[in-house]
């Protein structure tokens, strides 16, 4: 199965060299599923435009790298040899998903002189089941289903056609 993924262009002012803050947004269709969450302490794996070139790169939110001629530190350093420039995306939160039969939030960077673009759900997800205390934890979403038996509440849980967005955060 291919996940649904949406690449759009998010109105930013990263080509030059702004900064914007993104929403990583998801929805599924579920089936007994409660909560859905992506551990931070894990590679995030996302489409980012740089430098007028798109690519798919993976990065731990909470890691900290050094900022080139900076003190302060980001998620993501991105270095272009070309023109020996510099891009950054700094984690500021993520959180519990709780209805991901609609879009929802899980995540909220900082992009400054780079755009993420696209968002792909891989390993290390957290699935709480509706109707238990059943948590599934590392679940793999990367081939775009998953299902599993919840058995203290007898019935199966499933997320299918997953699909994950990116927008400009209304946070300040």
């Amino acid at each position: 199965p291919t996940l649904n993924r949406f690449y759009r262009d998010i109105p930013s002012s990263a080509n030059n060299r702004g900064m914007v803050k993104l929403d990583l947004l998801f929805k599924a269709e579920c089936e007994n599923v409660g909560e859905v969450f992506m551990d931070e302490n894990i590679p995030w794996i996302v489409k980012i435009r740089f430098e007028d070139e798109e690519k798919q790169v993976s990065f731990t939110p909470t890691e900290a790298q050094d900022v080139p001629g900076s003190r302060g530190t980001a998620a993501m350093v991105l270095h272009s040899k070309q023109t020996k420039r510099h891009a950054t995306v700094a984690y500021i939160s993520s959180r519990p998903h709780t209805d991901p039969s609609n879009f929802g939030i899980i995540g909220t960077f900082e992009c400054r002189g780079c755009e993420i673009i696209g968002f792909v759900p891989a390993a290390g997800w957290t699935i709480k089941c509706a109707n238990s205390d059943t948590t599934f934890t590392e679940v793999d979403l990367s081939e775009g289903d998953w299902a599993e038996y919840d058995e203290k509440a007898g019935e199966s849980v499933s997320l299918v056609n997953i699909e994950t967005d990116v927008v400009k955060s209304k946070q300040k």
